[in-house]
């Protein structure tokens, strides 16, 4: 708590040229690692600090942070590489750069992981759920430009599976995705026999995907990612065990079942084997 409040002073006060001289790198630099670990959501926010040289002190710290540290750092990084704040998404961007040309293999696997558990996370048929309950919320408020919208982005994000699962629910609901296209193509302003249709359509394809749905007790890692199934001996730690200074519990391999629980969100059971075992 005691770095959490001396570094919100300090940013606070960081634009004043004496504050900085005097504290950034006689106090702010020299601080553990453990201790700015500890304070990361507090420096990473500052990577989009309206004064440039403090924020390229605070890009300085992270990436120096990162070559060691990066099992509990990369995951923050790369969620920030997104943030709708552009300055902040930006200087992200600018440290996974860097951590990939100098920690490649580092940079890929953690990649892998991440694409293979978001996959995971939220799949197709609850994607497409979504966007259906969207569409709908749309179509009740007579906005059917946007219905059309949200609908048109199950085609495109079905047209190119990128996995066995995907490809599994592209060829259960082709004739569904079929049958949406023709209904698209042929709708035109004002047209509500067009508009009755697909508010039809996405009442009998939500019905469908939600009882499939159902079914899915759970997902098997190698329909979502036949790489990350098979691969062992990451260089990544198993998340949460990290600590500075102390061995590293490497991530032996991911076990190739995902159990899924029946509520409504469905989050997903993940098991990681540990190099410890």
């Amino acid at each position: 708590p005691d770095i959490v409040q001396l570094l919100n002073i300090f940013f606070e006060h960081a634009d004043n040229p004496d504050v900085f001289n005097s504290t950034a790198h006689a106090c702010i630099e020299k601080l553990p690692a453990k201790l700015l670990l500890k304070a990361s959501p507090q420096l990473l926010v500052q990577l989009s600090h309206q004064t440039p040289s403090v924020a390229s002190f605070v890009h300085d710290i992270i990436f120096d942070l990162m070559r060691e540290h990066y099992h509990d750092l990369i995951f923050s990084i790369i969620v920030m590489k997104n943030s709708k704040n552009f300055s902040r998404a930006s200087a992200a961007d600018k440290i996974l750069q860097k951590f990939h040309d100098i920690m490649p293999d580092e940079y890929n696997e953690i990649e892998l992981i991440r694409k293979a558990l978001l996959r995971a996370a939220v799949t197709w048929n609850e994607r497409i759920v979504q966007i259906i309950t969207d569409a709908f919320d749309h179509y009740s408020r007579g906005n059917y430009d946007r219905m059309i919208a949200s609908l048109q982005t199950i085609l495109v994000l079905t047209k190119k599976p990128k996995c066995e699962m995907h490809q599994q629910f592209k060829e259960t609901y082709q004739d569904s995705l079929n049958q949406l296209e023709k209904f698209i193509n042929s709708y035109t302003l004002h047209n509500n026999s067009v508009i009755q249709q697909l508010a039809q359509w996405c009442q009998k394809m939500q019905d469908s995907v939600n009882d499939t749905l159902k079914e899915i007790h759970m997902i098997q890692l190698s329909s979502i990612s036949p790489q990350l199934c098979e691969k062992t001996h990451f260089k990544l730690a198993v998340p949460g065990t990290y600590k500075p200074g102390k061995p590293i519990n490497r991530i032996k391999y991911f076990v190739g079942q995902f159990n899924v629980y029946m509520s409504k969100q469905q989050p997903k059971d993940v098991i990681i084997m540990g190099e410890d075992g």
